[in-house]
């Protein structure tokens, strides 16, 4: 079974608008794009109830495919710019969009418990994102399909933390980095995608 984050919102929010008494003028303030962003991701399993809790111990009697959490708030994206600061000589150059940060990046930890007896050894454990129109590697707005935010996956770590073969039971845990690039963003609002981890079982499929 894959376990699957349901949703990614990267949640899109304009800063306020500039106002200007003369073409010298910050750069950041006349920025028409400017937003911070908080990313929600929702786990969820098919044909499971959501298990909603924010750890998971080897004593806790969550049952086989429990996860944890189900529900996690990243830290709000402010790292925008690529300059901080900056002067318009001209009205064009006031209303030209500035460079923005490629690579802002996040991460989401994971826990999962599976049926130890199903479980490929060594452990191996590869991730999949979509947006919500199924292209993968990206995000995109719910009503403005071409505003997207590139995304990049980086598998940093997975282990075994707990196994019990008296109970059939593994506990596994993760950690991805998700590298954001909102050049493409153009438009403020929500963003969501799907992020799918699988964790090789026996046969070749996932658990």
């Amino acid at each position: 079974m894959i376990l699957i984050f349901n949703s990614i919102n990267l949640h899109l929010t304009p800063v306020k608008k500039y106002r200007f008494a003369s073409v010298r003028i910050m750069s950041y303030q006349c920025k028409l794009l400017s937003f911070l962003a908080t990313v929600m991701v929702t786990l969820g399993l098919p044909f499971m109830p959501v298990l909603a809790q924010t750890a998971i111990t080897p004593e806790e009697d969550l049952g086989v495919n429990g996860i944890s959490p189900t529900q996690i708030t990243l830290d709000p994206i402010k790292e925008i710019f690529v300059n901080s600061s900056g002067y318009a000589q001209n009205t064009q150059e006031l209303y030209k969009q500035p460079d923005l940060i490629q690579n802002v990046k996040r991460q989401i930890n994971w826990t999962k418990r599976i049926q130890l007896d199903k479980m490929e050894l060594p452990l191996k454990v590869t991730y999949e994102f979509k947006d919500n129109s199924g292209t993968a590697n990206r995000l995109n707005n719910s009503t403005t399909s071409n505003s997207t935010i590139g995304v990049i996956l980086n598998p940093l770590e997975s282990n075994l933390v707990f196994r019990s073969e008296a109970r059939n039971v593994a506990v596994v845990e993760g950690r991805v980095e998700l590298t954001l690039d909102p050049n493409q963003s153009h438009i403020a609002g929500v963003h969501g995608g799907r992020l799918s981890v699988c964790i090789q079982s026996k046969d070749g499929g996932c658990l």
